[in-house]
């Protein structure tokens, strides 16, 4: 008997990883090897119905099997969605409601499934906050509805919702946290790597995909990327902003930060080139936060902070080119120019305008802000901070309550941790260094918010698991 379990054993385990490597292939496989096959072979177009489809499908398969490669399907979805957009219309033409850019949030919305698991629960630990997001989120998207727009609506509803639900969905499932973390972490750094390489080869020579899509949308009046020429752009990678490029970056960075120093070292250096490039500087701002907290963290290995630091100064110094160079140096320039800064100034009369809004007290609902409006025949607008943006839609009583739902779970994060849960203190410095920018920025919604709603959602379920365990 004793025999036979020694030998099932081992064999139980192979078969194991064999799947979960066949997953991983499969992930990547629909992601992005098949619609960039598809590109060279004249037929992206039909990629709009498809690469949704069958994203999709490969994800609920995944979630059905409880793999943790269903989360890195979603972060990978995310990182490479914009890249096949911008496929699609280099050959089918620009749509500037491209329906593929839906495929991460409809691939993420199988976790309301957990959400409802987990609230049937007898006592769903830290529900609480969650459900209250939900609640406001459920009633800035009536507010909208009212007002009539309903298409547009519903696409900020998966924008705004995704990420809380993500969070509850790593909740749920916390028994397999350790083994979904050792799949999303390297997946995370991997894709960071991959686009901060691309980035600079956008930096450096644009695709004519990307520059037919900058052209596409500097006519519908976002032009703060630059202009499509070498060099003359802030990059934004396979992503669909540089703020986004630089939130996956950052995200990267700090996780890239847990690995023995040569592999830190070969990780890290695309990252700081690509979050350079992006030229976003409050991210920048962020990411140095994020390390500073992680330089007084105990489990943090201190000769990986240290390389760091000399890598950013040798790359500070050399920048590949001088083209480069002088880039970075130029929007560097402005953080001791701020009096003359037009992004500052315009910042600054959005907040002046706020204060003198009519509907303050009930709100105007979702929606009032980036291109979705556009479905529904209304003029796109652009509010470049989350705290604007969250009481404009939700009121002052409901967006409140919003942001104090938000403050309860990041502070949650940050409260005595437990022994030997050394991940916990990255997970709280992503946390921290994303949602620090509300302000000044709509970092809790889409694409710029997975991250954070995902390591704060990892890391609230590793403090349950330990406190569970002890």
């Amino acid at each position: 008997m004793e025999h036979t379990l020694r030998t099932e054993m081992p064999a139980r385990a192979a078969r194991a990883t064999s799947a979960l490597a066949g997953e991983g292939l499969a992930v990547v496989a629909v992601v992005l090897v098949l619609p960039v096959a598809m590109y060279l072979a004249g037929l992206a177009s039909q990629a709009r119905l498809l690469y949704p489809a069958l994203n999709l499908a490969l994800a609920a398969w995944l979630y059905e099997r409880r793999s943790p490669w269903y989360a890195a399907q979603c972060l990978l979805i995310f990182g490479c969605v914009s890249l096949v957009r911008r496929l699609i219309d280099q050959q089918a033409g620009f749509d500037p409601s491209n329906s593929v850019l839906l495929t991460p949030y409809l691939c993420c919305l199988l976790t309301l499934g957990a959400f409802f698991e987990y609230w049937a629960r007898r006592r769903p630990v830290a529900l609480a906050p969650f459900l209250v997001l939900l609640g406001c989120i459920a009633y800035g998207t009536a507010l909208a509805m009212l007002d009539g727009r309903f298409r547009s609506s519903l696409v900020d509803v998966l924008k705004w919702s995704v990420g809380p639900l993500f969070a509850v969905y790593l909740l749920q499932n916390r028994a397999r946290i350790a083994q979904w973390r050792a799949v999303f972490e390297p997946c995370l750094v991997a894709t960071a790597v991959g686009m901060a390489l691309y980035g600079v080869v956008q930096f450096v020579d644009p695709a004519p995909w990307d520059a037919t899509w900058m052209r596409g949308v500097a006519e519908l009046g976002f032009d703060s990327i630059g202009r499509p020429e070498p060099f003359q752009l802030r990059v934004f990678s396979t992503m669909n902003s540089p703020g986004a490029f630089g939130a996956i970056l950052s995200a990267g960075i700090v996780v890239a930060l847990k690995q023995r120093l040569p592999v830190c070292l070969a990780c890290i250096a695309p990252m700081l080139v690509g979050l350079a490039l992006c030229q976003y500087r409050s991210l920048w701002a962020a990411t140095a936060f994020a390390i500073a907290l992680l330089a007084f963290a105990p489990h943090t290995r201190k000769t990986n902070l240290v390389a760091l630091l000399v890598a950013g100064l040798v790359l500070a110094s050399t920048a590949l080119s001088p083209q480069i160079r002088d880039a970075v140096i130029q929007r560097a320039a402005t953080l001791t120019e701020l009096e003359g800064d037009e992004s500052l100034r315009k910042r600054l009369v959005q907040y002046e305008d706020f204060f003198q809004q009519d509907n303050l007290i009930a709100g105007e609902g979702l929606a009032i802000n980036g291109a979705s409006r556009r479905l529904d025949n209304r003029q796109g607008a652009e509010i470049d901070g989350a705290i604007i943006e969250i009481y404009r839609a939700m009121g002052v009583f409901v967006g409140t309550a919003f942001i104090l739902a938000v403050a309860v779970l990041v502070v949650s994060l940050f409260r005595a941790v437990p022994p030997g849960v050394g991940h916990l203190y990255f997970d709280r410095a992503i946390v921290a260094a994303l949602f620090v920018q509300l302000p000044i920025g709509t970092v809790h919604v889409g694409e710029l918010g997975f991250c954070a709603w995902a390591f704060l959602g990892f890391g609230l379920a590793t403090r349950l698991v330990v406190k569970e365990g002890a």
